[in-house]
């Protein structure tokens, strides 16, 4: 009942896999909303009970305001804390990613900008001002992952780009700028296409990736 949103299994789901998203809001009138995405069946609920007065309506909302304030503020707080975080990870492991077991799997060539760690490539992603946010750990196998708790929504990496400010200045000079699903695609674009190439991170939120963002 935080507002944010959840998975969780359905009964004949398969170990591992989480069938069932749901959304659910205790602020001001209690509400929510579930979707089987198997059977695309959908519930919506709302709480029902006795009437509030116009005063009472409103001091339920300024509390909702507040609790809502109070978990962004929370949110942003966390965000900061990884990313501070990550940053001394990349500086620790800054001999570059060169020549992983990935690289190998994808046929691309290392750039710069990403780094390596227990043979992981880590792709960092920045936002419009140059600021790291999150990091993308990618195996030999192509699974990948996020750092945990770190800001992924309005990030990219510039494939080829030594950091953040380098990124934001390989677009500011080009005149095209590809966006590609991830960094191997990104980086054979940068590659063979003689174009920037931008990787995304979320395809609904963000954009990662000679441009290749994380």
């Amino acid at each position: 009942m935080n507002g944010e949103a959840q998975r969780i299994p359905a009964t004949n789901d398969k170990r591992g896999e989480l069938t069932i998203f749901y959304i659910a809001h205790e602020d001001g009138v209690p509400n929510g909303y579930a979707e089987n995405n198997r059977t695309k069946e959908v519930i919506r609920w709302k709480a029902t009970g006795q009437h509030l007065s116009p005063e009472a309506k409103a001091d339920l909302a300024a509390q909702a305001e507040q609790k809502r304030y109070a978990r962004k503020q929370a949110e942003q707080e966390m965000y900061e804390a990884t990313a501070k975080r990550l940053a001394e990870e990349l500086r620790i492991n800054n001999s570059g990613a060169s020549g992983t077991a990935y690289h190998k799997a994808k046929q691309i060539e290392s750039t710069r900008g990403t780094y390596a760690r227990n043979g992981d490539v880590l792709v960092p992603g920045y936002d419009v001002e140059g600021k790291l946010w999150t990091v993308q750990y990618m195996k030999e196998d192509g699974t990948k992952r996020f750092a945990k708790n770190s800001r992924k929504h309005g990030c990219f990496h510039v494939v080829d780009a030594a950091n953040g400010a380098a990124a934001l200045q390989n677009i500011a000079l080009s005149q095209v700028v590809v966006i590609a699903e991830g960094y191997a695609t990104a980086a054979t674009i940068a590659k063979h296409g003689k174009v920037p190439g931008v990787s995304r991170i979320r395809r609904r939120e963000s954009v990662f990736g000679r441009y290749g963002t994380a």
